[in-house]
C-alpha cells in the first residue's frame, strides 16, 4: 500500500465519521519466507473498518454480563496472508 492510497483511505474514513476509531493490526496476515532470517518489516496491503472480538486481558474474549461477545469497530490493517488465504 502507498502513502496516497493509504491517505486517500483515511480521508474517506473521516469524512464518514470514523476518525476516532482504533487502528489494529491483524496479526496472523503478515508472514514472510525470510522472516527466519530477520525480516522484520512488512508490507500493508488492505484496510477496512471491520467489526471484531476484544480480549479480556486473560487469554479469552471480552463477554458482556448476558453471555454475548463484546464487540468494537476498528480500522484494520492487513498484510500479504490474508489474499493467500483467500486464494
Amino acid at each position: 500500500m502507498t502513502v496516497n492510497k493509504l491517505y486517500h483511505m483515511l480521508t474517506q474514513l473521516i469524512a464518514q465519521g470514523h476518525g476516532r476509531r482504533p487502528v489494529c493490526v491483524d496479526k496472523a496476515t503478515f508472514r514472510h519466507n525470510c522472516e527466519a532470517d530477520g525480516i522484520t518489516i512488512l508490507e500493508v496491503c488492505g484496510a477496512a473498518i471491520i467489526a471484531h472480538g476484544m480480549d479480556d486481558g486473560d487469554g479469552g474474549r471480552k463477554l458482556r454480563t448476558d453471555g454475548s461477545e463484546v464487540e468494537r469497530l476498528s480500522l484494520v490493517l492487513w498484510g500479504g496472508a490474508k489474499k493467500e488465504e483467500a486464494k
